[in-house]
């Protein structure tokens, strides 16, 4: 019965570092008191939601779909500080590990955002993403774009509504691979978001991944405000690191 329910989601057996009763926590369903939330979504496989449970951060370790990952961490500061609000998204070792291409949507959203602390109406919505296509092809590529909504709608279903009427969208340009390993990239874009009271943020993330192995790491943000989302974010920062308790380098040790 476990099979055959972890075939209908998309999830592969886990046979690496598990946090079992956390791990059970994170694929519950989506409650009224969850806020922050990660969804994954691939053509041919069932669209995983992943709530915070309240507390403004996720940290996935399961695989899904075609793609496996050492670890994937979603943040929010959400009702933001007195600079801006912030959502962030980290995938570390992001790996396609199927006999065919494949195209993985990642996407966090949080609602309820305040900040600034000023009176301010015109905000710059930013965007941010950084990172390295560790082992890739020329066909390889991620984009990312970030979104605010006004009227504070939770934004969770981009992977199928990418445009939605009324939200404020930053550009996205693609990024591919020129091919090779450790080729670095980033970008940043940024626009103008007029708000009313209360609103939403939300990022989205698409990554093409040639088959056998090819492998990316990222970390994106989406920020509204003065003095937040200013720089290209690092793939593979200590905050992944530290998350997964060392557990990247004793993965390395094994490997070697």
């Amino acid at each position: 019965m476990a099979k055959k329910l972890s075939k209908r989601l998309g999830l592969k057996c886990a046979t690496g570092l598990v946090l079992g009763a956390a791990a059970a926590s994170f694929l519950a369903p989506t409650s009224a008191d969850a806020s922050l939330v990660l969804v994954l979504s691939e053509p041919g496989f069932a669209t995983v939601t992943v709530p915070d449970g309240g507390t403004g951060s996720i940290h996935y370790l399961l695989p899904y779909g075609d793609f496996s990952a050492d670890i994937t961490i979603a943040k929010s500061n959400s009702p933001g500080n007195p600079t801006g609000g912030l959502i962030s998204l980290q995938s570390n070792f992001l790996t396609n590990t199927s006999n065919h291409a494949a195209t993985l949507s990642l996407s966090v959203a949080d609602v309820n955002f305040a900040a600034p602390t000023t009176s301010d109406t015109n905000l710059t919505l930013k965007s941010a993403l950084g990172g390295t296509f560790t082992s890739s092809t020329s066909s390889d590529s991620i984009q990312y774009t970030s979104y605010a909504d006004a009227a504070n709608h939770p934004l969770t279903n981009l992977d199928s509504s990418p445009n939605p009427a009324g939200v404020t969208s930053t550009g996205s340009p693609l990024l591919v691979s020129p091919g090779g390993n450790a080729e670095a990239f980033s970008s940043q874009t940024s626009t103008t978001f007029t708000r009313n009271g209360l609103y939403s943020l939300a990022g989205l993330t698409t990554i093409t991944l040639s088959p056998n192995n090819s492998v990316i790491s990222f970390s994106a943000d989406t920020s509204t405000g003065s003095g937040i989302g200013n720089g290209t974010p690092e793939p593979a920062s200590a905050a992944v690191i530290a998350a997964t308790g060392g557990f990247l380098m004793l993965r390395r040790r094994r490997r070697a």
